[in-house]
């Protein structure tokens, strides 16, 4: 490996500091910093971290012929879904995730806890300062807090990355303490802000951990439920498509389950009969005024299969999905089972929430990199997680 490279190494770390301290910040209620107002700060740092992300594909990075046509034949779909949609989220992650050529996900997920555990503490200082204010909403009769961030469901995410993020760099060392804290997290997100979907996440969490404990401990073996789990994305990006296709009220015991997931799988039909699909993508607009008609439109599209299948075409979602599946089986066999985990718990994830494929929510993206570059192992030894487990009161 080259000068450029070995610089490479570091510098991609230099743009992740920089990329989450600056998401946590923004995601906040503050107004300005110093003179300068924070939506233009966060316009200038877009075009900052993608400047700095090219220099870091160009010039920093080694390819060879067949990595650089696997990265064309995925980048081509993903720049024409972007362009028809105007949506750049998907854009953005990619261009991470082939920048992240030469990362160490521990050492990553260690910049990234750590980082965002700082800023996350400065929002919240500057709110029981004073200094910015936060966003209340009511649910019914239960009043919802942000604690400084700019909505309630924003405080839950960034408490979810926290602890996804802790579990893993404790995967070594995890125990009962560790995974109380899962819990604890669980219960003041369902108290203070009210997000159903981190919650609902945390608990998910708390339960794969607590199983592999025990099957640590009781010696089982991890291959069969690493395939279940592989199998568990497979059918949640399938029953996303599937059950947001029907006409979902037609059948009772679909119905209640769409109610109990407020309503997504019909708001996602309600948005393809208006929308359609197409093969490279569309501009999908949730609030549709038609004065011409006398009408106005309101859709929503939180689920993050259907919304990368309507906004970025057919092509980008099997892309993606194949990617991601892909990844998932490359890691099993590579016996990396907490990653398993976590990109299975992000795959559920995204039944109930359409930002799983962004980076600012789910930093374990970068581990579409790994097939990409066909990486055989990861920095680490390839060992079981939780092999030093301690159940400790």
């Amino acid at each position: 490996m080259g000068k450029r490279e070995v610089f490479g190494q570091k510098f991609i770390y230099f743009i992740l500091i920089l990329w989450f301290s600056t998401e946590v910040l923004f995601s906040s209620t503050l107004d300005k910093i110093f003179i300068w107002k924070i939506k233009d700060i966060n316009d200038t740092m877009a075009y900052v971290i993608l400047c700095l992300l090219l220099l870091q594909i160009v010039f920093f990075q080694k390819y060879q012929i067949k990595e650089l046509a696997f990265i064309a034949i995925i980048t081509l779909p993903i720049i024409l879904g972007t362009l028809n949609s105007g949506h750049n989220t998907i854009m953005s992650t990619w261009i991470f995730v082939v920048a992240s050529k030469y990362i160490d996900i521990d050492k990553t997920a260690k910049i990234s806890y750590y980082t965002e555990l700082i800023m996350t503490l400065v929002v919240f200082y500057f709110f029981a300062n004073g200094f910015i204010t936060e966003v209340t909403l009511y649910r019914g009769a239960i009043l919802r807090h942000s604690l400084g961030f700019s909505h309630p469901n924003m405080l839950g995410v960034r408490i979810f990355l926290l602890v996804v993020c802790r579990c893993y760099i404790r995967r070594e060392r995890f125990n009962i303490i560790d995974w109380s804290i899962i819990v604890i997290a669980a219960v003041f997100v369902n108290k203070v802000a009210n997000s159903k979907t981190s919650f609902y996440a945390l608990v998910i969490l708390a339960v794969i951990t607590f199983i592999h404990i025990l099957m640590q401990k009781f010696g089982i073996e991890f291959e069969r439920m690493m395939r279940n789990l592989i199998v568990t994305a497979v059918v949640c990006i399938a029953l996303s498509l599937i059950l947001s296709f029907m006409q979902i009220s037609k059948y009772p015991m679909l119905k209640r389950l769409d109610v109990f997931m407020s309503r997504r799988f019909s708001h996602c039909h309600r948005t393809l009969n208006y929308y359609g699909v197409k093969l490279f993508g569309q501009d999908v607009q949730l609030i549709v005024n038609r004065p011409a008609l006398g009408k106005f439109y309101h859709f929503w599209l939180d689920n993050a299969y259907m919304s990368i299948l309507m906004r970025y075409g057919v092509i980008v979602l099997l892309l993606f999905s194949a990617l991601y599946i892909g990844t998932m089986i490359m890691l099993k066999d590579l016996r990396q089972y907490m990653l398993v985990e976590i990109l299975c718990l992000y795959a559920i994830y995204g039944i109930m929430e359409n930002n799983f494929f962004s980076m600012s929510q789910n930093l374990f993206l970068l581990l579409l990199s790994y097939p990409l570059y066909k990486r055989d192992s990861l920095s680490h030894e390839r060992k079981g997680i939780f092999s030093r487990i301690k159940l400790s009161w």
